[in-house]
């Protein structure tokens, strides 16, 4: 028998036995009814604006980018090339979200405490993956690897083995500078035609 934590079952909506519980209506804490939970409301320019609704919303990137402009030593921590990512990320969720979606980062740099490295190893976890997927084909290729380096920083063994894996398997894998040249690979890559290369 299978057992599932509180947790998980009110996070799935789910009751003690398993089964999908019934949404509970919740009244809004400013009074105004939420037009699209309704199934009954039919508000004319709905679609339009829960579009524009979230093209204005903030960026889930933000956060972290006023956090890094604020505090020097924080940034200082984290490193330029964290800094670049989140910038990168930002950028392509705020002006190319069809990209965006199918965006990944993997955390593999970064300093962890013994417990959390040998906990992200037994997840799969692997030294010298690159910093950012793309999981679109595109062109010759069946996604886009990018690894992002910054200043004079330079790739590691490890990044250069699966730079090399990535490319035999049929992967664009490229090493970028900087977000801007992030940026300018994910684009062109993105605007690939069929039988195309980078």
């Amino acid at each position: 028998m299978i057992r599932f934590t509180e947790d998980w079952l009110e996070s799935t909506g789910r009751t003690r036995s398993g089964k999908l519980a019934k949404p509970r209506k919740k009244k809004p804490a400013d009074g105004i009814p939420d037009i699209t939970a309704s199934k009954t409301v039919k508000a004319p320019g709905l679609k339009q604006l829960l579009s524009l609704e979230q093209e204005l919303a903030p960026s889930p990137h933000a956060r972290q980018l006023i956090k890094l402009e604020r505090n020097e030593k924080y940034a200082k921590k984290k490193g330029p090339e964290h800094k670049a990512q989140v910038i990168f990320f930002d950028l392509m969720w705020r002006k190319h979200r069809d990209i965006y979606r199918l965006l990944h980062a993997t955390p593999n740099g970064g300093v962890r405490d013994e417990v959390t490295g040998f906990e992200m190893k037994a997840e799969g976890q692997k030294s010298g993956f690159p910093d950012v997927t793309l999981n679109a084909a595109r062109g010759v290729y069946h996604g886009l690897h990018m690894e992002l380096k910054v200043g004079k920083n330079t790739m590691s063994e490890s990044q250069k083995e699966w730079q090399a894996l990535l490319l035999s398997e049929g992967y664009a894998a490229v090493e970028v500078r900087g977000w801007e040249e992030m940026v300018s690979v994910t684009l062109r890559y993105w605007a690939l035609s069929t039988g195309e290369t980078l």
